[in-house]
């Protein structure tokens, strides 16, 4: 039932959007990205959202090229508050998920996928490895974090670079388990020098994780601090062979839909690197619970961000994100189990083999 009435909820949400139930919101588009229908009954609500606006930029260093760029991101950063606004009064009480202004706030949902989501997967062009299910019985949670495998999560910012920090955060991990240091790896590194051939990436424009692996089982990754992180490609790869942290053997890709092998490899292995569908405003806004959305696809071509899947419970699988710690439940998120194969989180799953 709390997933239900949410689905039905959120869809009042989308037709109010739309202006299909104009009268309720005071004919206002919540989910318009631009500042164009602005009008006086508009204005009135940008100049309600001044204040939390001066506060979202203080908090998240936001500084805009121009008055007009900054007042074109208070339209949309107030049409995204009306968002949270209508849709957590009208979900208060369910237990499900909320919804919380973040950093991409100011961002509207066609921006946001274009500027921040950068997955991309082609399983005929994958070298990894297929899963062979071996365990028996595993428990019923795992929570990796509680075992200390796993970092803080950290911001991509403005920059397509999710499948570099899902891949460095999965070594991250494994590299643990394996010399008992936990230490932050540079997604820079992985970006900038998946960019050259052979490899097949494009810096903060999207890439694959496939390539992310096949470089650091040829060359390595260097630590954080070494390669630090610039929202931004750089000209050149300038990994530091003599100091790399460590490589992979190769990695696994599980068979396309298996959640139950995403279960056993995160028992038995550790973290999984996953593409998932972030296509919607509820993802974008998402602030805690557990996440359900109705228009999500379970197939790869919805696939378009990569996240670490961390634990499971039987009700959902624990993603860490790489948003900032501002996002969500201190950047991670709760992905709804019990619904086949939920915003594709099993359709493209890779782990490396250290």
């Amino acid at each position: 039932m709390t997933k239900i009435l949410p689905l039905l909820l959120f869809g009042t949400l989308l037709a109010v959007a739309a202006g299909q139930l104009g009268g309720l919101l005071g004919g206002r588009n919540p989910i318009n990205s631009g500042v164009s229908t602005l009008s006086n009954t508009a204005s009135k609500t940008i100049n309600l959202f001044t204040k939390q606006f001066g506060d979202f930029k203080s908090t998240f260093n936001k500084d805009y090229s121009s008055p007009e760029e900054e007042k074109k991101r208070l339209g949309i950063f107030s049409d995204n508050q009306n968002v949270i606004d209508a849709f957590n009064e009208a979900n208060k009480a369910t237990t499900s998920f909320i919804l919380k202004a973040s950093q991409y706030a100011d961002l509207g949902l066609e921006e946001f996928n274009k500027l921040i989501n950068g997955m991309l997967c082609d399983r005929s062009k994958s070298h990894g490895e297929k899963f062979v299910h071996q365990a028996s019985k595993i428990p019923d949670r795992v929570d990796l974090r509680d075992q200390g495998l796993i970092t803080p999560a950290r911001s991509q910012g403005q920059c397509a670079s999710c499948y570099a920090f899902a891949t460095a955060a999965a070594l991250e991990s494994y590299i643990k388990k394996k010399t008992g240091k936990l230490e932050t790896l540079s997604p820079q590194n992985i970006m900038d020098c998946t960019k050259e051939k052979p490899y097949t990436n494009s810096g903060c424009s999207g890439g694959y994780v496939d390539p992310c692996f096949d470089f650091i089982k040829a060359k390595g990754i260097n630590a954080e601090a070494l390669y630090p992180y610039q929202t931004k490609a750089g000209d050149q790869c300038k990994y530091q062979d003599d100091n790399s942290i460590g490589n992979v053997k190769g990695y696994i890709l599980l068979d396309e839909g298996d959640e139950k092998g995403l279960e056993e490899a995160i028992a038995t292995k550790g973290p999984v690197t996953a593409g998932i569908d972030a296509h919607a405003k509820s993802f974008q806004l998402y602030g805690g619970g557990i996440y359900y959305e109705p228009n999500c696809k379970s197939t790869i071509d919805g696939i378009n961000h990569a996240v670490l899947v961390v634990g499971y419970t039987p009700e959902y699988w624990i993603i860490k994100n790489s948003y900032g710690p501002e996002w969500g439940e201190n950047g991670f998120a709760k992905i709804t189990r019990n619904v086949t194969n939920h915003c594709a989180i099993a359709t493209y799953a890779v782990y490396p083999n250290l």
